[in-house]
């Protein structure tokens, strides 16, 4: 039996439970095989990874900050052309303020490796000053090409900030490790690079808490529908009230998870079929799943896609949000409601559609199926330790 090298990983996530979550779950695999694991995410939102159990280190930065409600409104309000470029430009300026801390917290802490999701793009420019490795889980993988051509700009000005050399082709970005995970046919090709890999999603961190004893009865009788829209986008004004409206009169039994921001008093009293919680976890809520409503997260989304269960989107203002949506109406899987069909009267006939068609389930479950055939979480362990060990390029299937 080959011996464990043990390392030293400190993983990088840049705020948000949708960009921390993935990387918790890949974080404890790694420290199970017997490695060091940290997570290291800016200060705000330090609090919330240390609920995980990892040990976390705070990156102090001036002016990195949770996105304002305001920021949420505009983004939400643009073209989803527009939503890239405003979102790349935030991280990118928040990764740079975040360099000092972390290139502090790697001189201290001593990693072999860097692990990032999409959008820490400050374990992408302090892993290249300090000469460390970093692999990257990404969720929103975009064209090489693309990028360079819409968004290269940024990029070489969060170079230039750190003092980076020009990077043109953004060839860094993916330079070591570029981990995908996703079911077949998520993604184009066209991001496949040399050090890609696929893998089946990873699943949701284990909950600290139990589900709750209501939950298990939750299923009897009426279809359940599950009800989020994630933890960033969930203040869009009229939104949840919009789906209650719908509930109220379905022949379905519901749970809406608001978000700890958002006070399930407030939207009065509901029916006795409806019910509005803060927070539960997603796993332990899709055991007893039909259908899901959401806002087309993919972290949201690859919970039920895992189980082969339909969903209805409706993508907010994440940049990913909307191709996330098309995705999922492209693979059958269930609906897609854009912001100009966001309406009572097209989610009532949307969430009918997915709980009474047996196609949308029945592609729901073909997408699970495919995600089955795909190398799991244990094979990404092993090409993170390849990463740390060789200090090389870990090497991919050539892309088609």
């Amino acid at each position: 039996m080959t011996e464990v090298v043990k390392m030293r990983i400190l993983c990088n996530a840049a705020g948000g439970f949708g960009h921390l979550y993935p990387l918790v779950s890949l974080a404890r695999a790694l420290a199970e095989s017997g490695h060091d694991v940290a997570l290291a995410v800016p200060e705000y939102f330090a609090a919330t990874a240390r609920e995980t159990g990892i040990e976390t280190i705070a990156l102090c930065a001036d002016g990195v900050a949770e996105p304002s409600a305001e920021y949420k409104a505009l983004q939400d309000a643009r073209l989803p052309v527009e939503r890239g470029r405003i979102a790349l430009g935030r991280y990118l300026d928040q990764g740079v303020r975040q360099v000092p801390a972390l290139l502090d917290a790697i001189a201290s802490w001593q990693p072999q490796l860097l692990v990032r999701e999409t959008t820490a793009f400050a374990a992408w420019l302090a892993g290249e000053v300090a000469d460390l490795p970093v692999a990257v889980f990404d969720f929103a993988p975009t064209p090489g090409k693309l990028l360079a051509a819409t968004a290269g700009d940024l990029f070489g000005d969060a170079r230039a900030a750190v003092g980076l050399a020009p990077d043109p082709k953004l060839a860094s970005l993916n330079r070591w490790l570029h981990l995908l995970s996703a079911p077949v046919g998520w993604f184009s090709p066209r991001v496949m690079g040399p050090t890609t890999h696929l893998f089946q999603p990873i699943p949701e961190p284990a909950a600290a808490q139990a589900a709750p004893e209501w939950l298990r009865g939750a299923d009897d009788g009426w279809p359940f529908v599950y009800v989020t829209l994630g933890t960033f986008y969930n203040t869009t004004p009229g939104l949840f009230e919009m789906i209650f409206d719908v509930l109220r009169d379905a022949p379905v039994a519901a749970l809406a998870t608001v978000g700890r921001d958002v006070d399930p008093a407030s939207f009065g009293r509901m029916p006795g079929h409806v019910r509005i919680e803060r927070f539960v976890p997603q796993a332990a809520v899709l055991a007893h799943t039909d259908a899901v409503i959401c806002h087309s997260g993919y972290g949201t989304l690859m919970g039920p896609l895992r189980r082969g269960i339909p969903v209805v989107t409706m993508p907010l203002g994440a940049a990913d949000d909307t191709p996330n949506a098309a995705r999922v109406a492209a693979l059958g899987a269930g609906v897609a409601l854009s912001a100009g069909e966001r309406s009572a009267g097209s989610l009532r006939e949307a969430l009918n559609a997915v709980l009474t068609q047996p196609r949308y389930r029945q592609a729901a479950a073909r997408v699970a199926a495919s995600m089955k055939g795909q190398p799991p979480m244990r094979a990404m362990v092993g090409f993170v330790e390849r990463l740390g060990i060789e200090r090389m390029p870990v090497l991919g299937p050539v892309p088609a």
